[in-house]
């Protein structure tokens, strides 16, 4: 295709169309992200009573449950310990990672496919941090791009997800 380029004539129509042809075939390309969470989200549910949070926890519980879903995520071994690759085919890939500071340790990380509802999320990450923890919230649209530490800057996914800020910041 691009030895074709060098015996057409170049004109701005013709490259509109190059281009948007070639965006349309790699935006066709399904979408998987990484499914899993070190959040014991069952014996959250025990704890919490409200229903919105029983939603939310419900989704955490469908994902597998391992500690090699933390960061450094190492894909080979997470893969060999449950962690699984989902078609995320109306989403985008996050992950979360959240830490309180009175309980201490490396933190909780879940990630998954979001669905996107009216195209909100662009890919970014948002870090807040407080007196009682930390919260991460990151979101990409790369095949298998929620395996990586880190993504980008925003604050626009955390408008999308400020009950998560609360969950981890009170009830953990």
């Amino acid at each position: 295709m691009l030895l074709l380029l060098l015996f057409v004539p170049i004109s701005l129509p013709f490259l509109a169309f190059f281009f948007c042809r070639f965006s349309f075939v790699a935006s066709s390309v399904p979408l998987h992200c990484y499914s899993c969470s070190t959040i014991d989200a069952v014996r959250l549910m025990a704890e919490v009573h409200d229903p919105n949070w029983h939603n939310w926890l419900e989704q955490v519980r469908t994902v597998p449950r391992t500690a090699k879903c933390a960061d450094p995520f190492e894909t080979v071994s997470a893969l060999r310990h449950g962690v699984r690759s989902q078609l995320c085919s109306d989403g985008i890939c996050l992950k979360l990672w959240f830490r309180d500071h009175q309980k201490g340790g490396d933190g909780h990380v879940w990630r998954w496919c979001a669905k996107n509802a009216e195209g909100r999320l662009r890919a970014d990450c948002t870090h807040i941090k407080s007196s009682k923890g930390e919260l991460e919230v990151c979101t990409c649209e790369g095949n298998l791009c929620n395996g990586s530490a880190k993504t980008a800057q925003n604050t626009a996914a955390m408008l999308f997800f400020p009950s998560v800020a609360t969950i981890a910041f009170f009830i953990l």
